[in-house]
């Protein structure tokens, strides 16, 4: 493959095939673009963004800070859907990481604060819009995870043991990279029609030896019970692999949004081109007002030059 390949690289012509791919969902933005001003009222943004402070922000904060420090001063009795002393445990460690989604709760908030502000504020137009789209979507595809993060790690060590959580991080870091991997490679293709060969064989051996392991550890969740910090439960089959399947469920939320988030970059890149190409005009990109203002502008600039030609 050509080194000069890259992601961020693709030229303008490139990236429009890449953007107006039906099979991507990034064929979107054009009609995204025109319908935008219509469509996003100050008003409307206002309620967006209260939404999005209520749904993303305020009551996944009660889950990923509040909830670990309940758990973990929970008393005997008080908990019935669940060993006691495995949720106790599961606070208990959660509580240690509750700075992680306090972090991305703290940039949610700011962002859906300045976004309403910035919709009002001169001098706002699509460039504007797409850049907060970005920070939005990659704070939403992490927010979905980190904000359980202390209570996943909690019930992961609690109910699968220092071996299964292990093994845990171990596979979703593997699943990462090869994601990252697969999702770049598709990416390239769009972009350049260049195929990457993938090394082929050993993929079922793999399998195979994978589900041996999370067998091996399952049962011995059970018997021996190596790593094992809390009482058998009947139900830490369940919630002691919660991290491993919302894991593996994020990231795949991050293989989905990831080349919307590129046509974005691309269209912010070659904006100019993009507006020509697509007939997009002064009024879809900036909104109403400052169109107006523009044309005024343009008009009087006219009145200039046509005043100079005629001296």
């Amino acid at each position: 493959m050509d080194t000069k390949n890259k992601i961020f690289s693709a030229s303008f012509q490139q990236s429009l095939a890449y953007v107006n791919n039906p099979k991507q969902l990034a064929s979107m933005e054009k009609e995204f673009i025109k319908n935008y001003f219509h469509e996003h009222s100050v008003i409307r943004v206002l309620f967006c963004s209260f939404l999005s402070l209520l749904l993303f922000g305020v009551l996944p904060y009660i889950l990923g800070a509040f909830l670990p420090q309940e758990l973990a001063k929970a008393q005997i009795g008080s908990i019935n859907d669940i060993n006691y002393y495995s949720a106790v445990m599961a606070g208990k460690i959660g509580s240690y990481l509750i700075a992680v989604p306090q972090v991305f709760e703290l940039f949610w908030v700011i962002t859906w604060i300045y976004f309403p502000l910035r919709r009002m504020l001169p001098g706002y137009s699509m460039k504007n819009a797409m850049k907060i789209a970005i920070l939005q979507m990659v704070l939403l595809t992490n927010i979905l995870f980190f904000t359980g993060f202390p209570m996943l790690v909690g019930f992961a060590i609690s109910g699968s043991g220092i071996l299964g959580m292990v093994v845990q991080v171990l596979f979703v870091i593997y699943f990462l990279i090869k994601s990252i991997i697969h999702t770049r490679n598709r990416i390239l293709f769009e972009l350049y029609k260049t195929k990457v060969e993938m090394k082929k064989g050993g993929s079922l051996k793999k399998f195979f030896n994978i589900f041996v392991v999370f067998v091996l550890l399952i049962i011995n969740s059970y018997f021996p019970r190596i790593g094992m910090i809390t009482p058998v439960d009947s139900y830490q089959i369940l919630y002691g692999w919660l991290f491993l399947i919302i894991s593996i469920v994020s990231i795949f939320l991050g293989r989905i949004v990831t080349p919307t988030l590129l046509a974005h970059y691309y269209i912010i890149k070659y904006s100019e081109s993009y507006r020509e190409i697509w007939e997009i005009t002064d009024e879809q990109w900036y909104g109403k007002r400052r169109a107006k203002r523009i044309a005024r502008r343009k008009k009087i600039r006219e009145k200039i030059n046509a005043r100079m030609r005629s001296r």
